[in-house]
């Protein structure tokens, strides 16, 4: 199988595209949450915060109990203590965080009214929550770790006491206030790899399989795919990407759109660059023992 090159991706126009197309979406003061809920959903690869190893999954809409649902989770992978996660309530740029007098708006007070409430819901619900989040730090450590983020607002919005108040309320209550340039800037720090060396350390994951799941044209799983990926019987609390990925090649769905785009791109390129380069290969070999 022929592995294709990802680190050509934001040298490529499909790149710029969409970020044309999101910066436009921001500007939008008639788009509504569910229009940015969408576009996020649809190009997860490119705008959530990557761990040091690339090694996270991102779920749109995850259902906690029969009551709430957060907007996005980020599973991310701590190698053999599994995963930590982060739960995300988006609201809209449009509308400031705080009023002038550095007051929360009452966008912001619903959404840490959100994040009060799943906070409650894993704290009264903790059998079931664990069943929702494993991970093997907690089997080791009793131990369960959370963050929580509200994203609202723009940057260029910010009081003079903006950061005194976002402060505060991270401390009192344990939650991060992003604006919406947090996404843009995940976007312009993304740094794509053909191969990512998912779990280095295993004897498991091919070439094949790592290069898949460097895809970053990728819709987020919904909460459907999260949770037949953790009622799996196969599912393995330590190293879950590297020791599961198979499991989740098989239930992600892939942007077709925005892949084809790439791959067209890709074409028109020299052919010393329509595949990985062999320092990513002796990269590969260095940090792996894949197959």
């Amino acid at each position: 199988m022929s592995h294709v090159p990802w680190a050509q991706v934001d040298t490529c126009q499909i790149y710029n595209q969409i970020k044309d197309e999101w910066l436009n979406l921001l500007a939008n003061k008639k788009a509504k949450e569910l229009d940015y809920q969408l576009f996020l959903q649809q190009h997860a690869g490119f705008f959530f915060p990557s761990s040091w190893d690339n090694e996270e999954i991102i779920v749109s809409e995850l259902v906690l109990g029969s009551e709430y649902r957060a907007d996005f989770m980020i599973a991310s992978s701590q190698r053999s203590y599994g995963f930590v996660y982060t739960l995300i309530e988006i609201e809209v740029p449009h509308e400031p965080a705080f009023t002038k007098n550095g007051q929360p708006r009452a966008r912001l007070t619903h959404a840490l009214q959100q994040i009060r409430d799943w906070k409650r819901w894993i704290e009264n619900n903790r059998d079931q929550a664990n069943r929702i989040f494993p991970s093997k730090r907690n089997t080791v450590t009793g131990v369960q770790h959370f963050e929580y983020i509200v994203v609202i607002g723009r940057r260029t919005d910010a009081t003079s006491d903006f950061d005194d108040k976002r402060n505060q309320l991270a401390k009192d209550l344990g939650v991060q206030i992003r604006s919406f340039d947090w996404f843009t800037d995940n976007f312009l720090k993304k740094r794509f790899s053909s191969f990512n060396c998912y779990s280095s350390d295993l004897i498991g994951p091919t070439k094949d399989q790592d290069n898949d799941l460097s895809n970053p044209f990728y819709y987020a799983y919904s909460s459907k795919n999260w949770h037949d990926f953790i009622n799996s019987p196969q599912l393995k609390l330590s190293h879950m990407i590297g020791h599961n990925i198979a499991s989740l090649l098989s239930l992600r769905t892939l942007n077709l759109e925005r892949l084809n785009q790439f791959k067209i791109e890709l074409k028109s390129l020299p052919l010393d660059r329509q595949k990985p380069s062999e320092t990513e290969y002796e990269r590969l070999r260095m940090r792996t023992s894949v197959l």
